[in-house]
């Protein structure tokens, strides 16, 4: 048994939530101590000129690719001056460019008061035209609600939807859990509402691994810098552009309602025991919840460090339950042995 805190996370969430986001940008990381064995965070990303304008690293904490504009931050004319000739003698950018985001007052529209009781249309009835490659801005009007129908047995299970200059939420969008299918895109602007709802309580049985089962994409590629305009229906029509970089995901008067994860399906548990079996496989107690949702073979489970030392951290790669264990995993034998597991 463990002689140490350890914590098993089932990476990455967005995996694990039966959504992946494909950008360039950083990687992600964990934060902490050995209070907590969470790892420090690697180095962000570096783009080069060699590299491709799409990559599969997974999305990261860059600000230019997830932008939620806040309006509350700095509330009088008075701090704003101050950090702004604060910001200018620094030279500091990026601070500058979210200082002007944080002027950039956005509110929910009126009219998408009443989406909660509007009926959805599905996306094959309402886009569908014979191709699945958009050359013009895909839009979902103000008031209007539209369902991804890409579950199984669904006109877009398994397809592939590329919007050539963009899918622009104004109203509100539904993707499936379950569902199967990639969009590839240069940009999401969600100015109403961007949703995902859970599945039923216990109803999952091993979640998508990276290679293996059903889970929507979203690559975002491109290299042309991008501007975030509010539709003329919403209520922030009156505002100028903005820049917003390129391959970005923009949250501007609207919302994201991503839960599509099994509520009883933990993202993390504490490693109750890590067992030694020899040369075939290892085994790790993490309880009978995380051991259901996380036993599709090929699943990388990340066992946190339990110092100050990211390189402490290991990854699992699950082969299956153990026989007769209910709240057992089977994994390949793991690269680092700890003192004090047996």
């Amino acid at each position: 048994e463990s002689g140490k805190l350890f914590r098993a996370i089932k990476k990455s969430s967005m995996k694990f939530a039966r959504l992946v986001l494909i950008t360039a940008a950083a990687g992600l990381g964990a934060g902490g101590g050995s209070s907590t064995a969470m790892t420090h965070p690697p180095p962000p990303h570096k783009r080069t000129n060699q590299e491709d304008d799409k990559s599969s690293i997974s999305s990261g904490n860059n600000p230019r690719r997830l932008l939620r504009f806040r309006g509350s931050d700095y509330n009088d004319d008075a701090t704003l001056e101050f950090l702004k000739d604060s910001i200018v003698k620094k030279g500091n950018q990026m601070d500058n460019r979210n200082l002007v985001l944080a002027e950039y007052h956005l509110v929910e529209s009126s009219c998408n008061d009443a989406l909660a009781a509007a009926p959805c249309e599905n996306w094959s009835d309402v886009f569908e035209t014979g191709t699945r490659l958009y050359s013009a801005e895909i839009k979902i009007p103000c008031g209007k609600c539209v369902y991804l129908d890409a579950s199984p047995g669904e006109v877009l299970y398994g397809k592939k939807l590329v919007f050539e200059n963009g899918l622009n939420i104004v109203g509100k969008l539904i993707l499936p859990n379950d569902g199967a299918i990639e969009l590839y895109t240069k940009y999401i602007f969600v100015q109403g509402i961007l949703s995902m709802p859970p599945p039923a309580e216990g109803s999952s049985n091993g979640l998508p691994s990276p290679e293996e089962g059903d889970r929507l994409i979203i690559t975002l590629y491109g290299t042309d810098d991008l501007t975030f305009k509010a539709d003329n229906a919403t209520d922030n029509s009156h505002q100028d552009g903005e820049g917003v970089s390129h391959k970005a995901i923009v949250v501007a008067g609207g919302r994201l309602d991503i839960r599509a994860m099994d509520p009883t399906c933990p993202s993390w548990v504490k490693l109750q025991s890590i067992s030694y079996n020899g040369p075939d496989y290892d085994v790790l107690t993490v309880g009978e919840d995380a051991a259901r949702c996380w036993s599709t073979p090929g699943s990388r489970i990340l066992l946190t460090s339990d110092t100050y030392d990211h390189l402490d951290s290991n990854t699992a790669i699950v082969i299956g339950r153990e026989e007769g264990q209910l709240d057992q995993l089977r994994v390949f034998p793991l690269e680092k042995k700890k003192d004090g597991c047996r």
